[in-house]
């Protein structure tokens, strides 16, 4: 076997996804660090915490956990370990992600005649598991189009690409809208 051909083994095995038996292990050196005794309920737990990490992740957590830890890791800090989002973070993400396809939408709904408006919110009250959709009715209290002509009144709908000072914008009033729109996502996509 060449030097190239055993890097590319071992980058392989290293990306790939865990074991169980890896997570198992892990969990072991919590425990040893600890001074824990390692149970099958947390084996569970931290199966469901840390399935998705792969080998090279689970071997530098063991590292960590024996270098940094002053407590107990729970999955949810191991993950933050890794430099993996924690799950607000990926709520906020998502949200804002949301947002900004709605805003770009809105943006064009703005500009177009009446019959193609109503179809598209036709459309979109048709698509009732669409996360956005359903933000878009608790932001409204429970009103779609409400909530559409809420936004579309909104100077973050307005400023298109370009920063909010630059159109004498409030940078208050656009972070007041997404913390809105999160509060919104969160209650109804979590």
């Amino acid at each position: 076997m060449t030097a190239t051909s055993a890097r590319q083994n071992q980058s392989a095995a290293l990306t790939k996804p865990v074991t169980r038996a890896a997570v198992k292990n892990l969990l072991s050196v919590i425990c040893l660090t600890h001074r824990a005794e390692p149970t099958k309920e947390l084996e569970e737990i931290y199966w469901l915490g840390l399935s998705d990490l792969t080998t090279d992740q689970i071997s530098k957590l063991a590292l960590l956990v024996v270098r940094q830890t002053k407590f107990w890791p729970s999955p949810a800090v191991l993950r933050e370990m890794v430099g993996l989002p924690t799950a607000e973070q990926v709520v906020e993400s998502n949200a804002l992600a949301g947002l900004s396809t709605l805003l770009k939408a809105l943006r064009m709904f703005i500009t177009w005649e009446p019959l193609k408006r109503d179809k598209w919110l036709e459309e979109l009250s048709a698509q009732k598991d669409d996360p956005i959709r359903k933000t878009l009715i608790q932001f409204g209290n429970g009103n779609l189009e409400c909530a559409i002509n809420l936004i579309c009144l909104h100077p973050a709908l307005r400023r298109g690409d370009e920063e909010p000072e630059a159109l004498g914008l409030e940078l208050n009033a656009v972070q007041k809208l997404e913390q809105r729109w999160i509060a919104a996502w969160r209650n109804v996509n979590v």
